[in-house]
């Protein structure tokens, strides 16, 4: 059975054999049959928050997971400085086996959270020491490995850097170092110093970081490097990228082994940015083994004489005037006129967290010689609206912040001001409002049932809006007529939310009226997933007022309904809606779902298909039996029209959308916006198979989204479980701006025995809201009972390559139900290079042949197994995994003479090794010598033995539930 809340997969899988690590600086060293000399070199050892085999300066943190550069290997650690320096240390006693010449090479991955200082965050420190602790590193080799001036950054993503060392005469001990820079904030994993048997080609080029140059057009600038060259055949060309206006020092390193300053001058004759696109590399050097060792720089260049501008239009803006509790905002559309601007602008408010908001952060960039975009800087205007609101009465300052590389930033001041509302809020229907005609995304939205007046959108749906002709909506003088004919059941419904609730609400009728037409108010405390009546229906009189009395004190949205069909024709009108918003002052909080749904007077569903179509982009998502929360913060659930990168069209179908961006946080509180799928039936669904996709667009760490199972019992909401959705995800995460789909089997899972009433709940949560998240999730496609769900089959759950096997393997692939094509993911164990490839990216929605090989050039260079799963999706199905395994080894070498289960496959995790395999009824570990270390019993698919990661080589031994029996080696 599967679990909740425990993690039973693993991100990458090592089949049969560990996978050594990637390189991205020098050469990959191949097999190293040599002993590591570093101890605990991937941080397994801790004393609370120090490696204990470590010396540490500063202070320091133990990570774990996500944290880590590599989370299948031991912990990491974060060493954070103030003002003094830090320092990660560990000195290596050598042994007499090693002799004065010998080649070493160093290997760390770091991480750059927080780099105050200009020049970079860290250094390597590293030193040959004689017997008394002296230095006695030659100057050639301490340019590059101890240079107190080559300092370097890596910043967000994990870096990973090779540095060579030779044993100098009388050299005792090595000191493998990294030091800190003052006022930062690095993370450190995964180390290594190994003697090399038969040193390779290898090169190395520090600092490993981006730089951006900024220099006018005529004038020069040299950024310079430091380059360790080893072991090379014939003399290593510094390679420039053609058309870019670069020159060298340097226009190759000499054969042999050399550690140079390498200066790189720029000197731009034109304008702009180099390169265009994201990718930053002008220089680069072959390292002699067939890698390119890329040197990352971004020049950015404008004319004196033509600098970048932009005119602000109106000047000055006008004040933002908001009356207290009104739902909504108030908005200015601000135009900027750009001239001659070379990348894209950042727009920003700051401070942030002072109730102004802006439509967008960023204008990007596009060449004049595309004339079929509609936005060009230096072209055209480009238009930002920015709103404000806030709950607090009184005057607020921010500025409209607009910068761009060598553009003097433009600071425009804003005043927000917040009164206290007293004549409330009135929606008069006075002016009906058009949405601009480019923006598609809004082009159907009457046609949706939606209509823009004074105060924002309404809804009117399931009646007749009419003026005669157009069967659309009458004014009446200043009013929306509106008809309303048999059926109707939506009613009014305002679009908002009161974020502090309402009062009271006044309707007012116009002159005319039905006769006996009769109003119920209803309000919603989760945006329209549910509703409750408000008192007793009230009376329609013509140029009269009603007033219904609320009292909410949580966000509230509202409809007004039709109880009654009034005269022949039905047709009233309505002049005027009066909201008194509740004070802020009053607003309740709340930590539970507990508190805020309760399902007793829903009925459960066996079957729900939701697409979350039709809804207004961007708006609230209101959906009847979703409950649609927010706590703490106001930016619930919203849909959204996605709109394809590749093409710059939408999707035929909408999506459920969260962010907290911008959301207001309330003291320390957390924010989590939960969308809950209305009451669905475990007992009477003809399936237990729920799906959903999941869209990552862009995420923090800070903020987690959670998919939990919850039972309702009574109406309320009983012990949630939680979904392991990271578990069942190919690769153990969701990559971002990839669409996941899951099909899950709910009676596969414990914990459900007992299930008879149930919802769904997607929650989003941050610790902070405004500008300081950015996360992003989509979902779509939410399905419980279907009998009709996607099923992808292969005829085989294992491709095996032995020998350097040239000739491709076939996968046949089936499907039933598939409604759309087959997509394939290949994820590698380790972060090892990929070897393996496929013809085709995709296959039709009725299956095919999926042929994979291998690239026998990689395989050849760096013998070795290699192990990838290959996943293969579709949507509203279940991810189906095919095992590819490469060796150069025979399968004779491979495979034990006894009975083989060629679905067995094994990897380490940490101080684990995880077996997997079809019926398992015992795993045993043994040493080399034939004790036992380990052992786990069946029956089970998946068993783990307790074996130290210091025990390199073991051998397992399987016994499965048939008697059969098998021998690995690891």
């Amino acid at each position: 059975m599967k679990r909740f809340h425990t993690y039973l997969w693993l991100i990458a899988i090592l089949i049969l054999s560990p996978l050594a690590l990637d390189a991205q600086q020098g050469q990959d060293p191949g097999e190293n049959t040599n002993p590591e000399l570093l101890k605990d070199e991937f941080l397994y050892e801790f004393n609370g928050d120090k490696p204990t085999k470590w010396t540490v300066v500063g202070q320091s943190s133990q990570l774990s997971g996500r944290d880590t550069y590599n989370s299948n290997t031991g912990h990491a650690v974060r060493i954070q400085t103030t003002d003094a320096l830090g320092l990660l240390e560990q000195i290596i006693d050598l042994t007499s086996d090693y002799k004065t010449g010998d080649e070493f090479e160093g290997l760390l991955h770091y991480s750059v959270e927080l780099g105050s200082k200009e020049e970079g965050a860290l250094r390597l420190a590293m030193k040959w020491l004689d017997a008394s602790g002296k230095e006695i590193t030659t100057e050639s080799e301490k340019k590059f490995i101890n240079n107190d001036k080559l300092w370097f950054s890596h910043m967000r993503s994990w870096g990973t850097l090779r540095f060579r060392a030779r044993l100098p005469e009388g050299a005792k001990r090595f000191r493998f170092a990294i030091e800190v820079n003052k006022q930062s904030n690095i993370r450190l994993d995964d180390f290594s110093f190994r003697k090399q048997d038969n040193p390779t080609p290898f090169v190395s080029v520090l600092p490993q970081v981006t730089r951006f140059i900024e220099v006018e057009v005529g004038k020069s600038l040299t950024q310079n490097y430091v380059v360790q060259s080893y072991n090379q055949q014939t003399a290593r060309k510094i390679e420039l990228t053609e058309g870019i206006p670069f020159s060298t020092n340097l226009e190759q390193i000499g054969s042999g082994s050399h550690v140079v300053d390498l200066a790189i001058t720029c000197k731009p004759t034109t304008a702009g940015k180099v390169p265009r696109g994201s990718q930053h590399s002008q220089a680069s050097i072959d390292n002699g083994a067939g890698q390119k060792i890329n040197i990352p720089l971004q020049v950015y260049s404008i004319d004196p004489k033509n600098p970048p501008s932009v005119t602000v239009k109106p000047q000055p803006i006008a004040d933002f005037v908001y009356n207290l509790g009104a739902p909504g905002n108030v908005s200015q559309e601000i135009e900027l006129d750009f001239e001659n601007m070379i990348d894209e602008v950042k727009i920003a408010i700051e401070p942030s967290g002072q109730g102004f908001t802006i439509n967008r952060t960023n204008v990007p960039y596009f060449e004049k010689e595309f004339p079929n975009l509609n936005l060009h800087i230096g072209v055209n205007d480009t238009k930002v609206n920015i709103g404000f609101r806030s709950s607090k009465v009184g005057t607020t300052e921010a500025h409209l912040v607009i910068s761009s590389p060598m553009f003097q930033t433009k600071r425009i001041p804003l005043k927000g001001i917040v009164k206290q509302g007293e004549a409330g809020w009135r929606e008069k229907f006075s002016k009906r409002k058009f949405p601009n005609a480019s923006n598609t995304r809004y082009s159907d939205m009457e046609a949706l049932g939606y209509y823009w007046f004074d105060k924002g959108i309404w809804t009117m749906r399931n009646n007749s809006i009419y003026d005669g002709e157009t069967q659309e909506i009458f004014f009446y003088g200043d009013a929306a007529e509106l008809r309303y004919e048999g059926g109707f059941s939506d009613g009014l419904i305002y679009s908002e939310d009161f974020p502090n609730g309402i009062a009271s609400i006044k309707v007012k009728a116009g002159a005319y009226a039905a006769d006996n037409a009769m109003l119920a108010l209803e309000v919603s405390y989760d945006h329209g997933g549910s509703w409750q009546r408000v008192g007793e229906p009230k009376a329609v009189k013509a140029d009269k007022e009603q007033t219904y009395t609320v009292n909410s004190h949580q966000p509230t949205t509202f409809r007004l309904v039709r109880t009654n069909s009034g005269s022949a024709e039905g047709v009233f009108s309505i002049t005027e809606v009066g909201i008194e918003p509740s004070p802020a002052s009053g607003r309740l909080t709340h930590s539970s779902l507990v508190d805020l749904v309760d399902f007793s007077k829903d009925k459960a569903q066996a079957r729900l298909v939701e697409s979350f179509d039709n809804e207004l982009h961007h708006g609230a998502l209101s959906i009847d039996g979703w409950r649609n929360l927010a706590f703490a913060g106001n930016r619930p659930w919203v849909s959204y029209q996605q709109r394809m990168q590749d093409s710059g069209t939408l999707n035929d179908e909408d999506v459920a959308k969260v962010t907290l961006y911008k959301a207001t946080p309330q003291g320390e509180q957390e924010l989590t916006a939960f969308l809950v799928s209305p009451l669905l039936s475990y007992e009477e669904a003809k399936t237990k198979e729920l799906t959903f996709r999941l869209f990552k667009q862009t995420a923090l760490e800070q903020d987690k989204f959670f998919v939990y199972i919850a039972p309702v019992q009574g109406g309320k909401i009983g012990q949630v479980l939680l979904l392991p959705i990271e578990q069942i995800t190919p690769g153990g995460k969701l990559n971002e701006r990839v669409w996941y789909d899951y099909l899950l089997k709910l009676n596969e899972y414990e914990g459900l025995d007992n299930l008879k009433e149930f919802v769904v709940i997607f929650a989003l949560q941050s610790p902070l809201g405004a500008n300081e998240t950015s996360t992003v999730y989509l979902l779509d496609d939410f399905s419980w009972g279907r009998e009709d769900n996607a099923v992808i089959s292969v005829d085989k759950k294992l491709l095996a390559f032995f020998e350097l096997q040239s000739s491709p393997l076939d996968l046949e692939v089936t499907t039933k139900n598939a409604r759309e094509s087959v997509r394939t993911m290949m994820i590698s164990a380790n972060n090892s290079p990929q070897v393996f490839k496929l013809d085709k990216p995709t296959l039709p929605a009725t299956g095919g042949t999926l042929s994979v090989s291998i690239d026998r050039q990689k395989l050849a260079s760096k013998p070795r197994d290699y192990g990838t799963r290959l996943f293969l999706s579709t949507r509203g199905g279940q991810n189906l995994e095919v095992r590819l395994f490469a060796t150069p080894k025979t399968e004779q070498q491979i495979l034990p003479t006894e009975e083989v289960k060629p679905n067995a496959y094994t990897y380490r995790r940490g101080n684990e090794v995880v077996v997997s395999a079809p019926s398992l009824l015992l795993a045993e570990a043994y040493s080399l010598s034939g004790q036992l270390i380990s052992a786990a019993h069946g029956p089970a698919d998946e068993l783990v033995l307790n074996v130290s990661a210091q025990t390199q080589r073991i051998v397992l031994r399987l016994t499965y539930t048939d008697g059969s029996k098998q021998t690995i080696k690891l």
